[in-house]
């Protein structure tokens, strides 16, 4: 008869698992840093050309609103009276994130 000391149970995962998991996830980090180098400019311009033109519209509405039509000399003043506005407001937000 076998002693319960003797007796030897099998391991219910494998040993490998931790570093198949390890490198599952450093393959993810990999491409994720091989995605963003390669894909990161023309994303970011993407996204700032739409940032653009959402505050294209955004200021055209808001000068028609006011009665200033598109296309004329009021609507011009407008919008460029909207987009020094904006151009101040992030100069400060800026400096403010300098003090920080």
């Amino acid at each position: 008869m076998t002693a319960i000391s003797e007796l030897r149970i099998a391991p219910t995962h494998s040993t490998r698992l931790p570093a198949i998991v390890s490198g599952a996830i450093l393959c993810v980090v990999v491409w994720l840093v091989a995605w963003a180098i390669w894909n990161g400019p023309a994303a970011q311009a993407a996204l700032q050309q739409a940032r653009s033109a959402e505050i294209a519209d955004e200021s055209t509405a808001i000068c028609q609103k006011w009665g200033m039509l598109a296309g004329s000399a009021k609507h011009a003043e407008c919008m460029a009276d909207l987009n020094a506005v904006r151009r101040r407001h992030e100069e400060r937000i800026t400096q403010e994130i300098g003090i920080l």
